[in-house]
């Protein structure tokens, strides 16, 4: 009679009046499938499907039907992939041997077609084409290719395009979430593309993209930790502070987001740390030479170094966390700005013995039994400053002469004794000078440590040949040396 309104009127009181039986989940059946075919109001047939799912009949065919016409009512009248998908998976996952399986598989594939997720829609596609009988199905129609001969050769060929658009997709997807600022998802979907077809043209690319935002990525995964408050919560602020510092050479970011780390986390050793990395920033003399960061980022204007701010940031490391060795390492990093940035050399010798007094020493040992620590350097740098900045040779044979007693199994033992042998030989006491330089001589023959070392920290600039033994080399030139001084007393 072509009165839809009346016929679901009518199946409604069936509905009703035998609402547990399987007659009334029949009726719930045709309402929703009116509305689905006929009316075309696909929220009013999925809740009458959804009516058939919460009756004692959802696990018959029933529910199967009631699921697939959910699926098709997303998929055809409102284009909802997502919820097509999610009603064609529990097709397949609750209902394997209903007979409208395959039909399920087909239009899983399709909702993933829509998604552009090309790998799930071919591996659905694909395994329609295997269950194709080889006389034609009953269930043509509901993928609504009814009376056609060559739906088999069809399938083929939309898998074979799909594999070959698939690469496409997948850069086209990874570039979109990009341009939204999903760095995290468009990252995967780069590496993604780069594992599944390294051959691609589209291969390179991804490479290239990858790794210009693979920090950007790891700063959004940083706060989401952050925004969760998660146990890493601190760690992760200074990853972030970090990668502005050293990947992305934005240090005034840097600064900031180090600076936000000890607002909200002080007392931790995050916190000590981040106010160390603050000094070194202000500190460091490269700050202003920008490498232009590989993504289109933009850096604003570096008004760095800036040493006395460094030095203001130490301090304040040192009286918030006294007795660290973070807080001993801020103490060292004044004494060297002292010394190579602001050229104050008295002041430096003060700050170099604030540490050797104040910090116990913490050694690393280097082999042959021999050891370094910052206390040794710092001793060593106090004899250096009064021989060579101030020219105060009392003092500095002193501090040198104090070096080796302290610290007997120091790897710079034989470069103290190198100070100590151009002291004596320029305050006239050349038979002083030449032991020490036999003293030098006898740690070096016997020692690479005290070799290595002594190329770096010695007084003489001694200059390895290329043809000769390091070592051999260095004690020749320091016997010619004491052979000169010999020969200037006689």
């Amino acid at each position: 009679m072509n009165n839809p309104e009346k016929a679901i009127k009518e199946y409604k009181k069936i509905a009703k009046e035998y609402s547990n039986s399987q007659i009334g989940a029949e009726a719930l059946l045709r309402i929703g499938n009116i509305y689905r075919r006929i009316l075309i109001k696909p929220v009013d047939a999925i809740a009458t499907y959804q009516g058939i799912l919460e009756s004692p009949f959802a696990t018959s065919k029933l529910g199967a039907e009631a699921i697939f016409g959910i699926g098709m009512s997303y998929y055809n009248d409102m284009q909802d992939y997502i919820k097509a998908s999610e009603a064609f998976k529990k097709l397949l996952n609750d209902y394997p041997t209903y007979w409208k399986y395959p039909a399920g598989i087909y239009w899983l594939g399709m909702c993933h077609e829509k998604l552009g997720d090309y790998e799930n829609a071919i591996r659905n596609f694909e395994l329609f084409y295997e269950i194709y009988p080889d006389e034609e199905p009953v269930w043509l129609a509901d993928i609504g290719r009814f009376g056609e001969k060559d739906v088999k050769p069809r399938i083929r060929i939309k898998i074979d395009e799909l594999k070959k658009t698939e690469p496409s997709m997948r850069w086209n997807k990874a570039e979109e979430l990009l341009s939204q600022g999903s760095y995290i998802e468009s990252l995967s979907a780069y590496q993604e593309l780069i594992s599944k077809h390294p051959d691609s043209e589209y291969s390179q690319r991804a490479k290239i993209q990858a790794d210009k935002i693979k920090y950007l990525a790891e700063i959004q995964i940083c706060k989401e930790k952050i925004k969760r408050k998660d146990i890493s919560a601190p760690a992760s602020q200074y990853r972030i502070a970090e990668i502005f510092e050293t990947q992305m050479q934005d240090y005034l970011r840097a600064i900031e987001e180090y600076e936000k780390l000890v607002s909200e986390y002080p007392g931790t050793y995050w916190s000590a740390a981040a106010l160390y990395r603050i000094g070194f920033i202000y500190s460091r003399t490269d700050s202003s030479k920008v490498i232009p960061f590989k993504a289109d980022y933009k850096i604003r204007d570096q008004k760095i170094p800036d040493y006395r701010k460094a030095i203001e940031i130490y301090n304040r490391l040192i009286s918030e966390y006294p007795g660290t060795y973070i807080a001993a390492e801020a103490q060292y990093q004044i004494g060297e700005i002292y010394t190579n940035n602001i050229g104050d050399h008295n002041k430096a010798i003060e700050e170099y013995g604030k540490f050797v007094k104040k910090y116990p020493r913490r050694n690393f040992y280097m082999g042959e039994g021999y050891k370094d620590s910052l206390a040794d350097e710092a001793q060593f740098k106090i004899g250096k400053i009064y021989y060579e900045n101030l020219r105060d040779y009392d003092m500095a044979l002193k501090a040198f002469r104090a070096f080796t007693e302290e610290y007997p199994d120091s790897c710079r033992k034989a470069a103290a004794y190198s100070y100590i042998a151009a002291i004596l030989e320029k305050i006239n006491e050349p038979t002083s000078s030449v032991n020490f330089l036999e003293q030098a001589i006898q740690l070096i023959s016997d020692s690479h440590i005290q070799t290595s070392f002594f190329l770096t920290n010695s007084f003489y600039d001694v200059k390895p040949s290329k043809n000769l033994n390091v070592q051999q080399d260095i004690i020749r030139q320091l016997k010619q040396r004491a052979y000169k001084i010999k020969g200037s007393t006689d």
